[in-house]
């Protein structure tokens, strides 16, 4: 049965308070497991919510709308945790991205070294940008598209996601932007 699940695990902003958790979502398309803007405490929420049992190793895909830290640290942290040798997901780990996201991990590795690379799973990172596209296992897939969100010098642009099911079924993600036309089209 093809079907699209979207978990809210952080959507409070950059601040965390006792009630509200940054971005993080966790999003399942037709089996595929997919952690959206791993922001600050992701893991915990996600284990937590009883969603992936399996902890890191449930996690198929990674995806960054933009690579400020309230929408990405915990990658730090599930990179971290997948080199331990509890981890036992041999599949490739997929980590996508806007323009930018090469560099970033780049830096991290070289603070962190070997500990940000996974023990028994090969890391592809993807950067992406309005033209690209993923074509699920099992007939889905996701294409990006720019969205107006303020950036840096770590990208030149952010990035929202249309999520399609194998039956056509279509949810879209905007991240943290302004009014985005994207809504608009796929109503």
């Amino acid at each position: 049965m093809s079907m699209i699940n979207f978990n809210i695990l952080g959507a409070g902003g950059a601040f965390p308070t006792a009630t509200h958790s940054p971005a993080a979502y966790w999003v399942s398309v037709d089996g595929q497991n997919i952690l959206l803007d791993p922001g600050p405490g992701a893991l915990v929420r996600l284990l937590k919510s009883g969603l992936a049992p399996l902890g890191v190793d449930a996690v198929d895909l990674i995806i960054l709308s933009h690579l400020h830290p309230d929408h990405s640290v915990d990658l730090i942290a599930l990179l971290f945790a997948a080199h331990s040798p509890i981890c036992r997901n041999e599949a490739p780990l997929r980590v996508m991205g806007p323009v930018g996201l090469k560099n970033l991990l780049g830096k991290l590795k070289d603070i962190y070294g070997r500990w940000l690379e996974p023990r028994n799973r090969i890391l592809e990172i993807t950067e992406w940008d309005e033209n690209g596209s993923l074509e699920l296992e099992n007939g889905g897939n996701i294409k990006p598209f720019r969205v107006n969100h303020p950036q840096d010098h770590l990208s030149e642009f952010a990035l929202g996601y249309k999520f399609s099911d194998a039956a056509g079924h279509l949810a879209v993600f905007s991240g943290d932007t302004g009014a985005c036309s994207e809504l608009n089209k796929a109503a």
